[in-house]
């Protein structure tokens, strides 16, 4: 227990990005396959392109990368298609060819 509450309450981290930055991000995913799932959205537009909760995953990325403590780069993806929210740590970002993904490299410090 005193090691998940060392890392919460240590040194906060500062990190880069925003969630305009990741809507903006069209055609964009994670590269590699060591994806943490960090949350599951709710679309509201029927054909999967909700890209107002680009927001709320872009803070979930936040979110996780400042629990974990560590500083450093990461991924940040968000699936239009199923609404997961993924950090990928140590990746970067790739290209896409579906319109479904949206994703930024945030580097936490």
């Amino acid at each position: 227990f005193a090691a998940p509450m060392e890392k919460y309450f240590g040194t906060t981290l500062s990190c880069s990005g925003s969630g305009a930055q990741l809507q903006a991000a069209t055609h964009k995913t994670c590269s590699g396959d060591g994806e943490i799932t960090v949350a599951t959205l709710v679309l509201d537009n029927t054909d999967g392109v909700d890209y107002t909760k680009d927001e709320q995953c872009y803070d979930a990325c936040v979110r996780h990368a400042k629990v974990e403590g560590v500083p450093g780069t990461g991924c940040c993806r968000a699936n239009h298609f199923n609404g997961n929210c993924n950090w990928y740590p140590d990746e970067a970002t790739a290209t896409s060819t579906t319109r479904y993904m949206t994703a930024i490299d945030i580097t936490c410090a």
